[in-house]
């Protein structure tokens, strides 16, 4: 089983690789049951708050178990540790196998949820930013900040660039109705001629018998 932590969650990811990662999981879906709450009551401070956080491939859909995977984020929230020095949240994800349930990576969930929450919200931004959009503004002081900030600015980048595959693509669509249409035409006028010429066989055969 890999150990991931929040150094090598940021080496293996990108901002654009991420983005669109969540574009294809949010349209292909997976099941996600309701998160658990539980607290945690303490004597002597704030209670605690454990969450599990589960979701799976959906498999039904896939048509088979191979190549999917089952997971969990925990997470606790604990308000005193800010009088300590640490943060609030504190989590990892459980990522398992989908067939035997063999559990395969632990992956610090602190910065595994920073990189997600950013991209997520600028996979938004490339649905619902204006098209002369340059800028990006971020607002908040949390411990993703950074994150976000990041995955701002490689949306802003990216979508120039999906503009531009947008364009390519509105030319290319151009380009295939036009010749489909051309290839219409030529067969209308084929036809046409085929029509033509069975008509003119159809006359001389006509004008043949009257002679006869």
């Amino acid at each position: 089983m890999l150990t991931i932590s929040a150094a090598e969650v940021d080496r293996a990811l990108t901002f654009s690789g991420l983005v669109e990662t969540l574009r294809t999981a949010f349209r292909e879906g997976a099941v996600q049951p309701v998160r658990h709450h539980h607290a945690i009551e303490r004597p002597d401070g704030a209670a605690s708050t454990l969450l599990l956080m589960p979701a799976w491939t959906d498999f039904d859909a896939a048509g088979t178990s191979a190549g999917g995977h089952i997971g969990v984020k925990i997470v606790t929230v604990s308000p005193d540790n800010n009088a300590i020095g640490k943060p609030a949240v504190m989590g990892l994800y459980l990522l398992l196998d989908g067939v035997t349930g063999e559990p395969q990576a632990l992956i610090d969930g602190q910065r595994l949820t920073q990189w997600r929450t950013a991209c997520a919200s600028a996979l938004a931004a490339s649905y619902l930013a204006r098209e002369d959009a340059s800028r990006l503004l971020v607002i908040g002081a949390g411990a993703g900040i950074d994150i976000d900030a990041g995955a701002g600015n490689g949306i802003v980048v990216a979508l120039a660039h999906l503009r531009r595959e947008a364009a390519d693509q509105v030319d290319m669509g151009a380009r295939l109705q036009q010749r489909a249409l051309d290839q219409r035409r030529g067969r209308d006028r084929r036809r046409r001629d085929d029509v033509g010429l069975a008509k003119l066989g159809f006359e001389v055969a006509c004008h043949a018998c009257c002679k006869a």
